[in-house]
């Protein structure tokens, strides 16, 4: 599944998770949560948006293909889990996205 058809499959998931998020908002009164909720529909339409711009042959890339990618994944994984873990996960994750961020741009440039 790529390009468009991921976009659909994807933006289905998007439009059930806000389903949710509304059917949540009247039974939850925690702000994090509705926050959580309206992050996860953001990040998804993002997707959304990611894969159709990948259905043009023309700008289709291989992150998988990157170290940089790599890097930038590791790196969201640890600010995900410096909010449990600690700040020195945060900050770990914070350098190896400046890292990650730097390697994507120079193999942008080449």
């Amino acid at each position: 599944m790529s390009g468009r058809d991921a976009a659909a499959a994807v933006g289905l998931w998007a439009l059930f998770n806000a389903l949710l998020a509304a059917l949540l908002l009247g039974f939850r009164n925690n702000l994090v949560e509705m926050l959580s909720w309206v992050c996860a529909v953001a990040t998804l339409l993002v997707i959304v948006a990611l894969a159709l711009r990948s259905a043009d042959p023309r700008v289709r890339r291989l992150p998988e293909a990157s170290a940089g990618a790599l890097l930038l994944a590791g790196a969201v994984a640890l600010l995900v889990l410096g909010a449990g873990v600690g700040l020195w996960a945060a900050l770990i994750g914070a350098g190896l996205a400046l890292v990650g961020l730097v390697v994507l741009a120079r193999e942008a440039s080449e």
